[in-house]
């Protein structure tokens, strides 16, 4: 499973679509004297309105995280944390662990467990949370978290754009980028919509030319080429349905507003 919009989803699609034979058949001399490539604009991204916390457990586990923070922890240690805590999320091995296990650990990862359990509590809005971590906190994360962030921070503006480019060519994708910019890319076609309208194309198997008359996707570039090419651009709109996806900022991942003010109320009075 990849998690839309980030540039893992983006490859799997890219993936995708070099494997459509119907594509490849209908795209034949695509791109050839024009420009064929596409920009795919996910605007009002909604990163301040769901928390971290709403990531699978099984993407935080300590188990999960690089090899290389094992290093100067003793190896009796280690094998005591992974036996009893791996399954864990990394956030909530600190208060799992008893005082005697918290010293032998080395100081940095004592530390880093602790805050890891602190940042958890407070939940945090992914547009809060790069400037939220330490150096050795970002260190620690599992690869995955650590990657999601990173993209998070990369690549979507402060109005909440995401822009993802395709390098079409005679039927193959043959390039993927994304960028917080559209600038950064030479595209001769630009899909758009709002997050809500994107995961609902890519989640039901609904056929984009609909999705364009119903305008949640609105097309910019030469729309007589596309029409004269709609069995091309069905099979690129239907190609989104062989990527497993998993939806980012789902509305049924919200965090419930009740939860958040308890946790930030327990906070406050400790």
């Amino acid at each position: 499973m990849t998690w839309f919009p980030t540039l893992d989803w983006f490859k799997e699609y890219a993936t995708a679509i070099n494997s459509n034979d119907d594509f490849r058949e209908a795209a034949s001399g695509w791109g050839d004297g024009f420009n064929g490539n596409f920009l795919f604009h996910v605007k009002d991204v909604p990163i301040e309105e769901h928390t971290v916390n709403e990531l699978p457990d099984e993407l935080l586990l300590l188990r999960r995280m690089p090899d290389e923070v094992w290093e100067d922890v003793p190896d009796g240690i280690e094998r005591q944390l992974l036996e009893q805590e791996g399954d864990k999320p990394v956030h909530e091995v600190f208060d799992h662990i008893g005082e005697e296990t918290r010293a032998e650990l080395p100081d940095w990862l004592r530390n880093v467990l602790e805050e890891a359990e602190e940042l958890f509590a407070s939940y945090p809005k992914y547009n809060d949370v790069p400037g939220m971590l330490s150096d050795d906190l970002r260190e620690v994360l599992p690869e995955h978290l650590e990657s999601l962030l990173r993209q998070l921070e990369e690549y979507v503006d402060d109005e909440g754009n995401v822009y993802a480019f395709l390098q079409m060519e005679n039927g193959s994708c043959t390039g993927v980028g994304v960028s917080d910019t559209p600038d950064e890319y030479d595209a001769g076609y630009v899909l758009r919509g709002d997050y809500d309208a994107w995961e609902e194309f890519v989640r039901n198997d609904d056929d984009i030319i609909a999705t364009v008359m119903r305008g949640d996707l609105q097309p910019r570039g030469d729309m007589t080429f596309l029409l004269e090419n709609t069995d091309a651009f069905v099979e690129m709109g239907a190609t989104v349905n062989d990527v497993e996806t998993e939806y980012l900022f789902s509305e049924e991942r919200r965090t419930p507003p009740e939860e958040m003010r308890r946790s930030q109320r327990a906070l406050r009075t400790e």
